[in-house]
């Protein structure tokens, strides 16, 4: 059996868990911060991994979620500057930025979702809609981070859907 080699678990899963932790804290240096974290956890806890309980990636990711959950207990209502400083690093970012928000402005359903979205689910449901959709994680890998049933988790998801999928669907058909 091969040891862990943290350098290898962080060239492999830096990118998919500071994209994880972003997307959850809207706020970069947070993200990095949340990230920095993360990682040092793994690095201090590595020798407690056992493979036969769980994917690697679940660990680390099971780590990662506890982590955002603990940042969003002791957290304070983010400033409208805080929560899109991450646009304003460069202007090359800035500009692509611009650019994403424009394409996604004129895209009328994804604004329809994502407004369906404030509106209608709570934080958990939205959640899960990100990591099942945007982060493409499977159930059973969500389950094992959330310390749910997938089946369970796969009904939440399907019934945050239908909430906002009315909305959606109404809106088209006018």
């Amino acid at each position: 059996m091969e040891a862990l080699n943290i350098e290898k678990i962080y060239i492999e899963f830096f990118d998919k868990v500071y994209s994880y932790v972003l997307k959850r804290v809207m706020n970069v240096e947070r993200a990095e911060d949340i990230t920095a974290v993360i990682f040092m956890k793994v690095l201090k806890n590595l020798h407690t991994y056992e493979r036969k309980k769980s994917a690697l990636g679940t660990w680390i990711f099971t780590i990662a979620n506890n982590e955002i959950i603990s940042w969003f207990r002791q957290k304070k209502p983010l400033s409208l500057i805080e929560k899109y400083d991450f646009l304003m690093k460069s202007d090359e970012v800035l500009e692509e930025s611009y650019e994403l928000q424009r394409a996604l402005e004129e895209d009328e359903l994804w604004t329809r979702v994502t407004g369906a979205m404030d509106e209608k689910l709570e934080a958990d449901e939205k959640d899960l809609l990100l990591a099942v959709y945007f982060d493409d994680l499977s159930y059973r890998e969500l389950a094992e981070i959330k310390n749910e049933n997938a089946s369970t988790l796969r009904s939440k998801v399907h019934r945050a859907l239908k909430k906002i999928r009315k909305d959606v669907i109404l809106e088209e058909e006018e």
